[in-house]
């Protein structure tokens, strides 16, 4: 059987299946109630971020507005008094620039501030270039070369003017378990620390720049402006957000463990239904999980084994056999009385048409269900065997769990002994059983039930059996006794002279196949012949 089944099944798999359900929804429940919070974090940070970056952006769009008013200058002389008075007058309108200059080849000649230089101030190569060279950004330089002295900013250029603002600053104020830092970005990875913790981005880089690093064991976001110059990165480190979300985090292991149980419950709850022993039961209901038994019949006018009673077993998902008395209930009650049958029947031709054929005929005794005593279905689910007649006579025992129309019943077996298939009330003198059935059925014989011949010596049930024997015999029905289970009782049915045929564990119990083949052939080869006195008595 499938390890799954077993897993599902049984209570003692079924366990261990759910502590271990237990944790794992229990660690889902809390890695997802973490990732939410996280993602709140995140969400947060990424608003402050990009209102920050906004401010950035905002700064660039100054800056490209005022070089779209300086380059549209094509009159004036550069530096003359006319060009710087009009320099003064831009300077006046854009936000976030400090001064504006004229340069060629890298030399500043003019500014607002300064006027003409007596001598060009060289600038140097740029420490950020965009690909064609059309904007050049010289960061962190001394502002006292053109007249601020003290101060430190950034010069931006762009054909010939240059526009100075200062180092850049940034309002972000995130937890203090949050580091964050602002980084300029270069050519070739480049990069040059502007604000913020010093060391965050090269951490981030040094993870893989993967939003988390297992190597430092930290969250990182990292959010640009439009012209990728400027970026933010924040830098959390794993213990410091679990330390600054406590309270939060009490309340994930409280809502985990709730999920867990409430999610654990409900699967223990619908294991216990669907693979209860009867949903198990209903679902593997079919040839291979049935199994079946083979109790010898002994012919007491021959001393040979005449036949055999058919027992079914059902063998559960995990192997262990189920006897009749637990599952039959089971079957009744839902209505599968007829696929049950079928399987058994199917089962028992499997096995028994792979024994040897012997002298005569098997004689294969089958229970049937009340309600399913019909000559035309059990015609059909019977005919493997009917077409083989030489080799067996099948007979039906009329299992007595529930009151049978005397009629009725009487035209059905009428009808099954035209099709070779005879009928014997099963377990007489038990249950509903009664002379009015014996007198009334016209069966073909009778199974005295095994509680009168397993009853002690001398005592009512022992008394009664005389009686049932009489009273069979006297009918002229076949008549078979169950529950042999000492030699005295063989013996004494023995010396009767009235009973046909006797099973009992004193003879033989139920056998799988191997093992029957096996006593029929030791057992018809020892046997001792019956003395002719002893058949013309019982004849």
């Amino acid at each position: 059987m499938h390890i799954y089944s077993r897993l599902f099944a049984f209570s003692r798999y079924q366990r261990s299946l759910l502590a271990v359900t237990f944790i794992v929804i229990f660690l889902v429940a809390m890695m997802g109630v973490m990732a939410i919070g996280y993602l709140n974090i995140r969400s947060e940070l990424r608003g402050q971020i990009f209102t920050e970056i906004g401010n950035f952006d905002q700064l660039e769009q100054n800056l490209d507005a005022t070089f779209s008013v300086l380059e549209a200058n094509r009159t004036l002389e550069p530096c003359s008094p006319e060009f710087l008075s009009w320099l003064r007058r831009i300077a006046f309108f854009p936000d976030g620039v400090h001064e504006l200059i004229y340069a060629e080849n890298d030399r500043i000649l003019c500014s607002v501030t300064g006027g003409v230089m007596e001598t060009p101030i060289l600038l140097g190569p740029p420490d950020i270039a965009d690909a064609d060279s059309r904007t050049r950004i010289w960061l962190d330089r001394d502002l006292g070369l053109i007249g601020f002295p003290g101060l430190t900013g950034s010069f931006q250029q762009r054909g010939n003017y240059i526009l100075v603002v200062p180092t850049p600053e940034t309002m972000f104020t995130p937890p203090e378990w949050i580091g964050y830092q602002l980084v300029a970005i270069g050519e070739n990875g480049k990069w040059w620390h502007r604000d913020g913790k010093k060391d965050a981005y090269q951490r981030y880089l040094d993870g893989g720049a993967q939003t988390f690093s297992l190597k430092h064991r930290a969250f990182f976001n990292v959010v640009c402006d439009t012209s990728q110059t400027l970026c933010l990165v924040t830098d959390t480190p794993l213990t410091s957000a679990l330390a600054g979300r406590l309270p939060i985090l009490a309340l994930a292991l409280v809502l985990a463990l709730m999920v867990a149980g409430v999610l654990t419950f409900a699967l223990k709850r619908r294991l216990e239904v669907f693979w209860s022993f009867s949903s198990r039961l209903r679902h593997q209901l079919a040839a291979d999980a049935v199994m079946c038994l083979y109790q010898p019949i002994l012919s007491l006018r021959t001393n040979t084994i005449s036949g055999v009673e058919v027992l079914a077993r059902w063998r559960d998902v995990d192997g262990t056999m189920v006897f009749p008395d637990r599952f039959l209930p089971v079957i009744e009650e839902h209505g599968l009385t007829r696929p049950f049958t079928e399987a058994v029947v199917q089962r028992a031709f499997a096995d028994l048409s792979a024994l040897p054929c012997g002298p005569a005929r098997m004689r294969v005794n089958f229970n049937i269900f009340p309600r399913d005593f019909e000559a035309g279905w059990l015609e059909l689910v019977l005919h493997e065997f009917l077409a083989v007649p030489e080799r067996f006579e099948v007979v039906v025992e009329l299992v007595e769990t529930e009151e049978i129309g005397v009629a009725a019943t009487r035209e059905v077996i009428a009808q099954l002994r035209n099709l070779g298939i005879k009928t014997f009330i099963d377990d007489f003198g038990v249950g509903y059983s009664s002379i009015n059935y014996l007198a009334g059925l016209a069966a073909d014989g009778v199974k005295i039930d095994r509680s009168f011949a397993m009853a002690p010596t001398d005592s009512l049930m022992d008394n009664m059996l005389t009686s049932a024997i009489e009273m069979i015999h006297k009918t002229g029905q076949e008549m078979v006794v169950e529950g042999i289970e000492t030699a005295g009782r063989l013996a004494e049915l023995r010396d009767n002279h009235m009973v046909d045929h006797i099973q009992g564990y004193h003879f033989c119990r139920p056998l799988e196949l191997k093992a029957l083949a096996a006593f029929m052939t030791g057992y018809n080869d020892a046997a001792p012949a019956v003395p002719a006195r002893h058949i013309a008595a019982l004849i």
